[in-house]
């Protein structure tokens, strides 16, 4: 199963693409966190959610 600090990197970056270090703020100018029915993702959050994409068999 996807964690919802992935969706949140992925749909962000389809999206607008904003870099890493300005997602929280981003996230606050969007509907995703509503969507994703989660309160917030950090940086580091975020970061890790990058390892596990790197993980991931496609």
């Amino acid at each position: 199963m996807i964690s919802k600090d992935v969706s949140i990197m992925v749909y962000s970056q389809l999206l607008d693409r904003p870099a890493i270090n300005r997602m929280p703020e981003y996230q606050l100018e969007t509907e995703i966190l509503r969507y994703l029915d989660i309160e917030s993702a950090d940086t580091v959050d975020l970061y890790e959610s990058l390892q596990e994409i790197n993980d991931m068999d496609f």
